[in-house]
């Protein structure tokens, strides 16, 4: 196991006590970081689900290749088309999550929603034929519940349809029951339940009565404790729960819980250069607050 320095030398003169605390903490994280980052890549999806949060999006084709008759395996490689397309078109940096820059004035690539689209369907096809065999198949209802939101993402972010984002986003909702019916330790079904718990919960309350997710309130704590799970438990979305904590916290006014996802995010995936300047801006920003 590689050695780590835990404390520099110039550790008491270099920081308030505050900051001593904010250090030992950040240590600590990094720590666990690296030992759960040894044990993500166990299989050929679980590689893929770590090129995608390295937006490493070829990556996650080529080591998928030889699985393509897996749905879950077509539910990933539309994750990094849309993911791709959200780099392309500065999604990730513009009002939707981060806020720091503008959204490409650029047109979606016809062709690239066709291969999205195509995907999807693909793993829908393959879930659907598991479901018949199995009703209880794991597997086959998160990938549902995976490609629904995955729909409702493109619907709203890169179209700007947020009204027909509303059916695929019920849609996954329902799939996502169901799994946790099945399974409720399958922490990534979470992931679901808790966007929809918050976003539906940052609406006006007309707004929130008019579109309505089944079984879902709109209680923005309740989303938020539902992402925490599937950061700290899930198996595929802990990145993406990390990464969507990060924007949510920060608009909740908790930047110190904020940066503490992008630490993490940026420890495991250090090839991501989203999650490294998302990072340095936000400690800059704590640091500024700390110092008042």
């Amino acid at each position: 196991m590689p050695k780590f320095r835990i404390v520099p030398a110039n550790f008491s003169t270099a920081f308030s006590p505050v900051k001593i605390v904010v250090y030992l903490m950040n240590r600590r994280t990094f720590l666990y970081s690296t030992l759960a980052a040894s044990a993500l890549a166990t299989t050929n999806i679980d590689q893929a689900f770590v090129r995608l949060y390295e937006f490493d999006f070829k990556g996650v084709h080529d080591v998928t290749a030889a699985h393509l008759n897996d749905p879950l395996t077509r539910g990933v490689r539309a994750a990094a088309i849309l993911f791709s397309e959200f780099v392309q078109l500065n999604i990730w940096e513009g009002e939707d999550f981060f806020e720091t820059g503008k959204r490409s004035r650029a047109k979606p690539n016809l062709a690239v929603r066709n291969s999205f689209f195509e995907e999807l369907q693909t793993a829908r096809r393959l879930a659907d034929e598991a479901l018949r065999v199995n009703s209880k198949d794991t597997n086959a209802l998160f990938t549902q519940t995976m490609t629904y939101g995955l729909e409702t993402d493109y619907l709203a972010f890169v179209e700007r349809r947020s009204i027909a984002s509303f059916e695929p986003c019920r849609t996954s909702q329902r799939w996502a029951d169901k799994l946790l019916a099945v399974d409720p330790s399958f922490h990534d079904a979470y992931l679901t339940t808790g966007v929809n718990e918050f976003m539906l919960g940052a609406l006006p309350g007309v707004l929130r009565w008019a579109i309505k997710v089944e079984t879902t309130k709109g209680d923005k704590r309740q989303g938020l404790q539902h992402l925490e799970m599937v950061a700290k438990g899930g198996r595929y979305f802990p990145g993406f729960a990390k990464l969507l904590l990060a924007v949510f916290y920060e608009r909740e006014k908790q930047p110190t819980r904020a940066e503490a996802m992008l630490l993490d995010l940026s420890r495991i995936y250090p090839g991501n250069q989203l999650f490294q300047r998302q990072l340095r801006r936000l400690q800059s920003k704590v640091e500024k607050t700390i110092s008042r």
